[in-house]
């Protein structure tokens, strides 16, 4: 009996750390959300997909947080290491597509003015929602993006990231990982 009570117990307990992996994101963060969905690959370009919503308490808090001149809402796929780039040597884009209102890119792919040079570590790419009160509760959103492979070999970890901002830098004041997946290259 005291074994079924033990077993009993670690399965609740692991239940509840699965649980709190999935829903444990900030109360403004969205709380709904899918991993990110490869939806394209010929082997030079991949493109992933992620499609997420908040409940009407966590859009509620980020209108609270956003609620400024400055408010934004930035939605962000990160990799930790330098495998796959988001813009060329020239800072264009290889593609992205959203339903979120207001949005331009913002990728943070390089700490220099220019962007795909060999010895940085570019590891995330960002789009910027700059009104983030015209997001709705219970409304599927998206996030698409295309990465341009530099290296096929291996795997790297993909998260998504929520951030948000209301001051005049656009320096995230709050961020909240939505997702991590280990990924082929």
């Amino acid at each position: 009996m005291k074994e079924k009570i033990l077993k009993a117990g670690a399965m609740a307990m692991m239940l509840l750390f699965l649980v709190g992996e999935v829903w444990a994101v900030e109360s403004w963060a969205p709380n709904t959300f899918y991993n990110p969905a490869r939806i394209y690959d010929d082997g030079t370009y991949v493109e992933y997909k992620q499609w997420f919503k908040w409940d009407s308490s966590h859009i509620d808090e980020l209108h609270d947080r956003t609620s400024g001149y400055f408010g934004q809402y930035m939605h962000e796929f990160r990799r930790n290491v330098d495998k796959w780039d988001f813009e060329d040597s020239r800072c264009n884009d290889y593609g992205w597509w959203t339903n979120l209102p207001n949005v331009h890119e913002a990728s943070e792919e390089a700490e220099y003015p220019w962007c795909d040079v060999a010895f940085q570590n570019d590891e995330e790419a960002e789009l910027v929602s700059e009104s983030p009160q015209d997001i709705v509760a219970n409304k599927w959103y998206f996030v698409d993006m295309m990465f341009k492979k530099r290296v096929t070999t291996g795997t790297l970890t993909l998260k998504t990231e929520a951030e948000y901002s209301n001051h005049w830098s656009g320096i995230p004041q709050g961020s909240s990982e939505l997702t991590s997946t280990t990924e082929p290259a």
